[in-house]
């Protein structure tokens, strides 16, 4: 009996080591001797609860705050590493964009391919090379005398980018090939109005005192080759009606110039134009800021392949030129330090 209630003393005391770490963490109220103390203990478990609560939460708002400023240190890193990575990538775009601007540049000024010189680059890169060596005198290619080709601002059409127009005497006279519906004769009254109104247009220019009814007059003659196109057009084959159509829009184009006050005077000036050398070509070119615009005839492409060797011409002769005066320079200096010297 003594060894059974011994057995049952050690049992217990391994329950209760064993459920040591459970009472600590529930606690079981039993009532107490009166009614006012049960109450009293149980407000203060359950304030007791409320501050473990209120601990805990706060214990979570700090851990909440940690991990938020670690996020937003985390983003504001990854958007610096970003940027830095993005503008790292425009720098060596840029820098390429640089090199092909400047292997371009060079590519049309020393050795220019057949669509550098029929786009007009070739020839707008010499004319800033010679205009810039020239200075603003242009005293230097002037007195070089390279003749160009007669007629030259007759046939070249020169763009005038401020103005978003293109100036091109030829083109407005329409001296090249046309269209095989508009050569028909039902056309030739058409053809033969807007050509004396071209005529007449160019006579007052070059008198300075164009006025509207003459640019009318223009507009009015391609009006009637369009109403006359599209009376025709049913019968007449489809692309050649197209051809006609672009033909006319073309003149329409070239036209709008005479509009235009300042591009008025630069073919004013054209028509009165004297120069027969590079150097005026190129001074006139400058004053006036105009390009040459891309080819769009064989006449013109023609023309271009005419004044490129010319312009090149020129601008090895100012360097030579150049290069010789600064071999003087440098030996009236050379005898100069001599002669202090002695």
């Amino acid at each position: 009996m003594l060894r059974y209630i011994g057995k049952l003393a050690c049992l217990s005391v391994a329950v209760v080591l064993a459920s040591r770490e459970a009472w600590a963490q529930t606690e079981v109220l039993f009532p107490g001797a009166t009614f006012a103390g049960d109450v009293l203990r149980g407000e203060g478990r359950f304030l007791d609860g409320a501050g473990r609560f209120n601990l805990n939460t706060a214990t979570a708002h700090s851990i909440l705050t940690d991990t938020l400023m670690r996020q937003s240190y985390a983003l504001e890193m990854q958007t610096r590493e970003s940027s830095l990575r993005h503008r790292d990538l425009l720098h060596r775009a840029t820098e390429r964009a640089g090199r092909a601007v400047s292997a371009n540049q060079t590519r049309r000024l020393e050795n220019p391919n057949l669509s550098d010189v029929a786009n007009g680059d070739a020839l707008n890169a010499l004319v800033k090379e010679l205009a810039e060596k020239a200075g603003p005198s242009y005293s230097d290619i002037t007195a070089l005398n390279v003749p160009v080709p007669g007629g030259t601002f007759v046939r070249a059409p020169l763009a005038l980018p401020s103005e978003g127009l293109v100036i091109s005497r030829a083109r407005i006279l329409a001296r090249g090939e046309w269209p095989l519906i508009l050569r028909e004769p039902g056309f030739d009254d058409a053809c033969s109005l807007y050509r004396r109104a071209v005529a007449n247009a160019f006579e007052a220019v070059g008198r300075g005192d164009l006025r509207a009814d003459s640019v009318a007059k223009i507009e009015e003659a391609l009006r009637s080759f369009t109403v006359r196109l599209d009376w025709i057009a049913p019968d007449r084959d489809k692309a050649d009606v197209i051809a006609a159509r672009e033909f006319i829009r073309g003149l329409e184009a070239h036209a709008k110039c005479l509009r235009n006050a300042r591009a008025e005077r630069i073919l004013a000036d054209m028509l009165n134009y004297g120069g027969t050398t590079v150097g005026e070509l190129v001074d006139f070119m400058r004053r006036s800021k105009l390009l040459f615009s891309p080819a769009a005839s064989d006449s013109e492409r023609e023309l271009y392949n005419t004044l490129h060797p010319l312009l090149a011409s020129q601008l090895r002769m100012l360097r030579e030129a150049r290069g010789l005066a600064v071999q003087g320079d440098r030996s009236t200096l050379r005898v100069a330090s001599s002669a202090d010297g002695k």
